[in-house]
């Protein structure tokens, strides 16, 4: 979050940040949103956002709240746009770490490697 308020903050933007345990908070707190004047939400990658989905994507369009995600899942359920690492990849990167472990390479040898595809 901290890389999103730096961000906000040298584009001169004000930024509020909303946390959701469960789905019964969801509601409420997007509604909240209307109260502070937010003219667009971006949701964090956290998973519980990922069962809530549809919800989530169904609410923020009643509200005419322009919605950014982390997964193109979401787009695909309606959501207006997303952002972040092509799963895809990350899974075919995890198909190729468990053939060189099964190969005989050691996990504890094996680099780590971040995400090279992104998807918008």
């Amino acid at each position: 979050m901290g890389e999103v308020e730096n961000a906000a903050h040298s584009l001169g933007r004000q930024i509020l940040i909303l946390s959701v345990g469960s789905e019964r908070e969801l509601e409420p707190t997007l509604a909240s949103l209307a109260q502070h004047r937010s003219v667009a939400l971006l949701v964090s990658g956290h998973s519980l956002f990922t069962g809530l989905r549809k919800p989530l994507v169904v609410l923020t369009a009643r509200q005419a709240l322009p919605t950014m995600h982390y997964l193109r899942e979401f787009t695909a359920t309606g959501g207006l746009m997303s952002y972040g690492a092509s799963v895809t990849d990350a899974y075919r990167q995890a198909g190729i770490y468990a053939g060189r472990i099964l190969k005989g390479e050691k996990p504890g040898d094996l680099p780590v490697v971040l995400p090279t595809k992104f998807e918008l």
